[in-house]
């Protein structure tokens, strides 16, 4: 019997930010893998001085692409359940970066040989 590998489309990400996983009801994000289009419109390469490049990754656009939904995130009592919406939130640095730099790291070209 030949063996499968399930993949999955989604995953629930529970932030450490502000101890959120010790909450009763921590806040949750479901995050989706990128398409290889979405990664691409994610990073830019620059050059330095002497032509090294270096990668420089778009945080605002892997929430959007790799943000499908929030749950148990309040923000002045108004439901925050939406990438755009999370986008759109003033205050909360270190929060959008765990996110976005969750996504990059679900999101990690593994590429191998054939």
């Amino acid at each position: 019997m030949a063996e499968y590998t399930i993949l999955e489309k989604e995953v629930e990400y529970i932030p450490e930010w502000n101890k959120n996983q010790e909450e009763a009801e921590p806040m949750a994000f479901t995050l989706r893998y990128l398409t290889n289009a979405e990664r691409s419109k994610c990073q830019k390469t620059l050059f330095d001085d002497k032509g090294n490049p270096q990668i420089e990754f778009n945080n605002e656009l892997l929430v959007k692409f790799g943000v499908s939904g929030i749950a148990h995130f309040k923000v002045n009592g108004k439901e925050i359940t939406t990438a755009r919406e999370f986008n759109a939130l003033v205050g909360f640095p270190e929060l959008h970066v765990e996110i976005a730099t969750q996504v990059l790291v679900m999101n990690a070209r593994q590429d191998s040989k054939n």
